[in-house]
């Protein structure tokens, strides 16, 4: 009776005000516990989510395609999926020429997904992807941080969606700006702590209105050289970009797509996963090299024995070429092999360059001259002033072991003085793994430790593998398949980026197309991890 008073009170106050109660109902809502999200039934909980990107590069709802409907509620629901990270631009609930006036169209368009996710019991983290003074993640958005008028426009925007929402428990949390690139000022704890104010603001802004659902605060993605325009992405290590805020309902939140040479193979690449080895923290990216040298077998080359050192613990196949000028070198059936301690030997890596599969992971020429491309069952670098170097997998030297490469090489019409060579390339990093399991499940342990040190929720809210990355068997539903049994095994609610977009597509393609096709390796994954993990 006494909580029906209490709730019989509390409609009176919206009734006559407007405004929400305010009050924390976690029978209700998702909050955050200790390092743990809490469901409305009190049990530690996983967000298991994907973003719906909402098309939110456009200005206007009128020129949204047909990014989501009611069936992809549907179709989230059957794939054990019970989030949705909604991502908004703010242009959708407030004009730049008009501010602090508010379009209901927009928040018409927030409700009938709200709708939607009602009828499939499915929850929404709203996002702030496009604030006001620009998007974010290239760094491209200054304005948020230099324009005071932007960062009073972003902290009053959310109020207004507290007070529309805050009785709304479909609604898990609001994200409150998503990949923020600061101005780099004077020191790391003066640059984060513009983001940390920015963020409290925004906060305490919704708690006027709404005590009932999770904030989710993302750390500082990179800084910005405002002097030279420049993006520094490794100006500071990632202990620094983390900050806590106060409040006691918060998720801290960070983004995960490592290795980006994997994850993001539309920049050009191809590469496996996994691979044999992953490195992290080169102490030396180069010590050394040995190459092979010519037989009596004419085109056949073979190097001396290497071993590990104190110096080096990592070698990389490398082809290399200098002076070709209008000639050009081919290559073939460049091998490693492994000489263990007991007498016993095998070959640890091969490429015969039949396929195509098997591409350098680095190319680098001292001048911009020089090209290679793989035909008839050979690697061939073509022409170039200087020196044109390939460099292939990264491969661990085991202690005790001996090892050699070889391979067939020759050259035609390469001038005087021009050669190519087949070598191992030696470098020294702190920690060497040998899977690409091993390396993405250490990866995402140091990032949780923020967490674990300060006994709050992490939240993944992107991660995700680009289209190309499923293609010919490079592995992507490999990739996403470790991630999510990394959250799963440590309790971390996650959002995979994303489900409708052209690179990162469940759906790649362009949304005015939808729905055409989606990526059935994924869905296999996203049924059997969010089903059994």
């Amino acid at each position: 009776m006494f909580r029906q008073l209490i709730a019989g009170a509390a409609a009176a106050v919206i009734a006559l005000t407007g405004v929400k109660s305010g009050q924390h109902n976690p029978e209700e809502f998702y909050h955050a516990e200790g390092g743990a999200i809490v469901s409305p039934a009190g049990e530690t909980a996983v967000l298991r989510g994907m973003g719906f990107g909402n098309d939110m590069w456009v200005n206007s709802l009128a020129d949204i395609g047909l990014h989501h409907n009611e069936d992809s509620f549907r179709e989230m629901s059957e794939l054990g999926f019970n989030s949705v990270r909604f991502l908004l631009n703010y242009r959708w609930l407030e004009d730049d020429e008009n501010p602090y006036v508010y379009k209901q169209e927009g928040f018409d368009y927030i409700d009938r997904s709200i709708a939607w996710a009602k009828k499939y019991n499915i929850g929404l983290v709203l996002n702030m992807h496009y604030p006001q003074g620009g998007y974010q993640s290239q760094g491209n958005g200054m304005a948020l941080w230099t324009d005071p008028e932007n960062q009073r426009r972003l902290v009053k925007l959310w109020g207004e969606i507290a007070r529309r929402y805050a009785d709304e428990p479909a609604i898990q949390g609001y994200g409150l700006i998503n990949e923020p690139v600061v101005p780099e000022l004077g020191s790391a704890a003066e640059t984060v702590g513009q983001c940390q104010r920015l963020m409290q603001r925004c906060t305490d802004e919704i708690r006027r209105y709404d005590r009932n659902h999770i904030v989710f605060v993302e750390r500082v993605v990179g800084v910005k050289d405002m002097s030279t325009g420049e993006n520094l992405w490794n100006k500071y290590p990632i202990d620094d970009l983390w900050f806590l805020i106060d409040d006691d309902n918060a998720v801290y939140e960070t983004h995960f797509y490592t290795p980006a040479v994997f994850t993001h193979q539309s920049a050009g690449d191809s590469v496996e996963y996994p691979k044999p080895c992953y490195v992290d923290n080169y102490l030396e990216y180069w010590v050394g090299c040995m190459s092979a040298r010519q037989t009596s077998q004419d085109t056949y080359y073979e190097s001396d024995f290497f071993t590990a050192g104190e110096d080096y613990n990592i070698y990389a196949p490398v082809l290399h070429s200098s002076k070709l000028g209008s000639g050009t070198a081919l290559f073939d059936d460049v091998t490693v092999t492994e000489y263990a301690p007991d007498g016993t030997s095998g070959v640890v890596w091969h490429n015969d360059f039949s396929d195509g599969s098997q591409k350098p992971e680095n190319v680098w020429s001292s001048d911009g001259t020089g090209s290679w491309s793989m035909s008839a069952g050979y690697l061939k670098i073509s022409g170039g002033t200087d020196d044109y170097v390939l460099t292939f997998d990264k491969l661990k030297l085991r202690e005790g072991c001996k090892y050699k490469i070889s391979g067939h090489m020759w050259t035609v019409g390469a001038p005087s003085g021009g050669f190519a060579d087949i070598r191992a390339d030696f470098s020294l990093a702190e920690n060497v793994y040998e899977s690409g399991r091993e390396y993405v499940f250490a990866e995402l342990s140091e990032i949780v430790r923020f967490g674990k040190e300060n006994n709050v929720p992490i939240y993944f809210g992107e991660f995700g593998a680009d289209a190309e990355s499923f293609k010919n068997g490079l592995g992507g539903e490999r990739w996403v398949a470790d991630v999510m049994d990394f959250c799963n095994e440590n309790g971390i609610s996650y959002s995979y980026h994303a489900y409708h977009e052209p690179m990162f597509g469940f759906y790649p393609e362009d949304t005015v197309k939808y729905p055409q096709r989606r990526n059935e390796a994924l869905a296999k994954v996203f049924a059997d991890k969010n089903r059994n993990g």
